[in-house]
């Protein structure tokens, strides 16, 4: 049997704002999945590829391409989709991403975020009354908590999902922001005015999953990337010649627990064996880390990766959805001139079909939303999508109209499928019929 679908696109918004998670998704798709359903209900994508694309795809073959054959007709197609989708995903699951790792920690009591993706000179200024014109992002600025031991601890974070950091310009934008305050506590003006607001500053490189998307830890990392990112680390022109100078201004150098000394000499040994080292002079402290995995969500939120996840039970399923559904129906348009998805709205539309759906959103929309919870509308929507599909068994039966689903005669299969293709059509019904968007004007690509 399975699962009722939690769509978020026809799920009234307030049933699920308290739900952090399910609010995030939200915010990340909800402009998305109304191209999505232009595609299903015009059964095409307006293509729009350069002289380029076409040639190393080989799409340019296809400009004459005979009427029947299916596999090319839909080939432009897909590719132009994944292509789009592709481009559209990535800054939103950044942005997401950003999010929720933002959420985690705030919500576990140890360190409240003071701000993500933010100039290190806003920062600065606001917080150590530091005048320094910079517009360098850094992905995060947090504070320990004011209640907890070590009150004026500050952590400056640069984050990356992969471990693939990237060349020579991208291993300089993973460090400038560090070079910029270590620079700073050079500076006597400065550094009496970082000092007087933090006893110890942290300066992480956060790297979550290993290029084979595993939550990176010591047993599977690249240590060739590594090694790569801590010789740029060891540069006289980076962090190594920033060190060289404070401890000339009696800073001493430690392991990165502040515990044992260690020669300047051995920096470069130091950070392969513990990718970390500590900087201190009695008034400051300043921690260098490369954090792996759940190194660094054990720090910032107390708790594993896993852990986490396992305290936000309802995860939306709209991306894969939509995005499936609409690569499998493209075909069917191009074989049939509409989608199964249009087939099905007209069906639902002309024969009021949809009037217990739109009775459900409209109540839990309207005066009488206290009525409803998140649970109770998937499962009766569940229901719904289950009597409409019947029903429309029986519609086509009657009016002795085909309905071709999944390429295979197993009847489980395709009542999966067509169920699923119900959920989808009224996700149309609610874009043109009840939220009235019949041009798909909400739609935004980027």
């Amino acid at each position: 049997m399975s699962r009722p679908l939690l769509l978020l696109y026809i799920t009234p918004q307030n049933l699920f704002k308290t739900n952090k998670i399910l609010e995030m998704q939200w915010s990340a798709t909800k402009t998305l999945t109304p191209c999505i359903m232009k595609i299903l209900y015009e059964g095409d994508i307006d293509k729009r590829l350069h002289i380029f694309d076409e040639i190393f795809t080989g799409l340019k073959n296809l400009e004459d391409i005979d009427e029947n054959d299916v596999l090319g007709r839909v080939s432009i197609s897909w590719y132009y989709i994944t292509k789009l989708l592709h481009q559209s995903i990535g800054p939103r699951l950044g942005k997401f991403t950003e999010k929720i790792i933002q959420h985690w920690i705030n919500t576990n009591g140890i360190f409240e975020v003071l701000g993500t993706d933010v100039p290190l000179g806003s920062i600065l200024r606001e917080y150590f009354k530091v005048r320094y014109n910079s517009r360098k992002k850094i992905d995060f600025v947090i504070r320990r908590r004011s209640n907890m031991s070590y009150k004026k601890e500050w952590n400056f974070i640069e984050l990356r999902t992969s471990e693939h950091t990237g060349g020579r310009t991208a291993q300089l934008s993973l460090l400038d922001k560090f070079n910029d305050l270590l620079r700073l506590l050079e500076i006597d003006g400065y550094y009496t005015k970082i000092i007087n607001v933090a006893e110890s500053i942290y300066m992480d490189i956060a790297i979550l999953f290993s290029e084979q998307h595993e939550l990176l830890n010591n047993y599977n990392f690249s240590k060739g990337r590594l090694s790569s990112l801590i010789s740029y680390i060891v540069q006289e022109d980076q962090i190594l010649g920033k060190v060289e100078k404070l401890l000339n201004k009696g800073f001493e150098l430690f392991d990165k627990y502040c515990k044992e000394h260690v020669d300047r000499e051995s920096l470069q040994t130091v950070l392969n064996k513990e990718r970390g080292f500590c900087l201190k002079d009695g008034k400051i402290s300043i921690i260098f880390r490369i954090l792996f995995g759940d190194e660094f969500f054990r720090y910032y939120t107390g708790k594993t990766i896993n852990q986490l996840l396992s305290e936000d039970r309802n995860i939306a399923d709209d991306l894969w959805f939509y995005f499936g559904i609409v690569l499998n129906e493209l075909k069917v348009a191009k074989v049939f001139g509409r989608t199964n998805v249009r087939l099905i709205y007209d069906i639902i539309k002309e024969n009021d079909m949809a009037k217990s759906f739109k009775d459900i959103y409209n109540i839990c929309t309207g005066k009488h939303s206290s009525q409803c919870s998140l649970e109770k509308y998937v499962r009766e929507v569940n229901d719904i999508v289950q009597q409409l599909a019947i029903g429309l068994l029986n519609h086509l039966e009657q009016k002795n109209l085909p309905l071709r689903l999944l390429e295979t005669n197993d009847h489980v299969k395709n009542w999966i499928y067509l169920k699923r293709l119900v959920y989808a059509s009224l996700s149309l019904y609610l874009t043109r019929d009840l939220v009235g968007d019949t041009h798909f004007k909400q739609c935004k690509w980027s």
